[in-house]
């Protein structure tokens, strides 16, 4: 994807600062990027791990982006590659809004870590896991692209308990792309994936579903 517009840096978004709009000039052309991967050290010499890699970290309530892209530029891991989840953006706040905008990554690109996300007409790619998390989400007419090259994931949700009001709703949506997927991989124990009235294109892998090698998620 050409930019025209693009902010190179890691951006955070404090759990003191609620309210804050990010707004582009469409997803084709805003961009902010940045480059992390779990296994590269932080500043105290530590692996980032995961939690630590996004470009955008949103930590405040009510954050809401509109016509814009969220990037992590790490190349892509072959499946069973470690230390190279790179998260484009991290959503840890409650009532975060998302119109129209692009979220692009490979492994882990979209940490839809807590509380509840709209996310509507956005684009979003990826090969493994790159929607993730224990987000109380919703995604209307969105497109979800794999960019898997021999085998990939979709949605890979982590509820924990029966009791836990989380999971990720597709509605209206597409998932594309090259490579096979499964459309949904057991994070958690009750993990919880809804996709209705959605466009599969032909590359879903056989049995849509993945209990990630722990027979009692099947359950």
């Amino acid at each position: 994807m050409s930019c025209v517009r693009c902010c190179r840096e890691k951006v955070v978004v404090p759990a003191t600062k609620p309210y804050v709009t990010l707004q582009g000039a469409g997803r084709e052309v805003t961009s902010v990027e940045w480059h992390d991967r779990a296994s590269d050290r932080g500043p105290d010499g530590q692996q980032l791990r995961t939690y630590n890699t996004a470009s955008v970290t949103v930590l405040a309530d009510d954050f809401s982006a509109r016509n814009i892209s969220f990037k992590n530029t790490a190349p892509a891991p072959m499946p069973g590659m470690e230390g190279w989840q790179a998260a484009a953006i991290r959503i840890s706040g409650d009532k975060a809004y998302f119109s129209g905008c692009g979220f692009h990554g490979a492994q882990d690109t979209l940490y839809d870590h807590a509380g509840r996300h709209y996310f509507k007409d956005c684009y979003i790619a990826g090969s493994i896991d790159f929607i993730f998390g224990n987000g109380r989400s919703m995604y209307k007419d969105c497109e979800l692209h794999s960019i898997a090259e021999r085998l990939g994931s979709v949605a890979a949700q982590e509820r924990n308990s029966p009791y836990e009001r989380t999971g990720f709703a597709f509605v209206g949506c597409k998932v594309t792309g090259t490579g096979k997927v499964y459309v949904g991989r057991a994070m958690g124990r009750y993990s919880r994936v809804v996709f209705a009235y959605t466009y599969f294109d032909d590359v879903v892998a056989h049995g849509g579903w993945d209990d990630w090698d722990d027979d009692g998620n099947n359950k």
